[in-house]
């Protein structure tokens, strides 16, 4: 069963038997997060470096073939 709640809300009634009242918040609870990234699926920000360094070899290329224009006028 998955839950999901803000941590300023109260529990009032509880899912599995509508008893009200009854429930409290465990802030005992050890949990972790998996941050690794999902299978097939690149680095955090590895999407935005990839565009960033393929934009740069673009603006290369282009600033090259325009001083050859240049060069060739």
């Amino acid at each position: 069963m998955d839950i999901s709640h803000s941590i300023g809300e109260k529990p009032l009634t509880c899912p599995n038997c509508n008893s009200e009242d009854t429930l409290e918040r465990d802030y005992t609870t050890a949990f972790s997060l998996n941050t690794a990234a999902q299978s097939g699926q690149a680095p955090t920000g590895q999407l935005v470096r990839d565009f960033i360094e393929n934009t740069k070899e673009d603006i290369r290329r282009e600033k090259q073939s325009l001083l050859k224009e240049q060069h060739d006028d």
